[in-house]
């Protein structure tokens, strides 16, 4: 994979994550999702058409601004045989949609 090919997500002020060049995307079952070039992905919670930003955070007053009590930034590693998850609660929103539909990856040693 060369520099071009790496996949790049950025942080849009009070919107989505703006991804480029992801190319392949699952849902909690495994079930493959249709991407495109670029993609956003909705980061407050609200869009009826997740996991993409149907632009609800126009809407429902998301900020993305970090206020002083919420959880702090501490990432945790969760080395698996195929892949590696920086867990960050600092930024999750707290949905429980990993937990919930597959808490197995959260398990150390399993």
């Amino acid at each position: 994979m060369d520099k071009e090919d790496k996949t790049i997500i950025k942080v849009s002020k009070d919107g989505p994550y703006i991804v480029s060049n992801l190319n392949t995307l699952r849902n909690s079952k495994g079930v493959f999702i249709e991407t495109k070039p670029t993609i956003e992905m909705c980061r407050c919670g609200g869009s009826g058409n997740k996991p993409f930003c149907d632009g609800t955070h126009m809407k429902n007053g998301f900020s993305g601004e970090k206020k002083a009590d919420r959880v702090p930034d501490k990432i945790d590693t969760y080395k698996g045989k195929a892949i590696t998850i920086h867990d960050n609660r600092g930024v999750c929103s707290h949905m429980g949609h990993c937990t919930d539909n597959l808490p197995s990856v959260f398990r150390m040693g399993v």
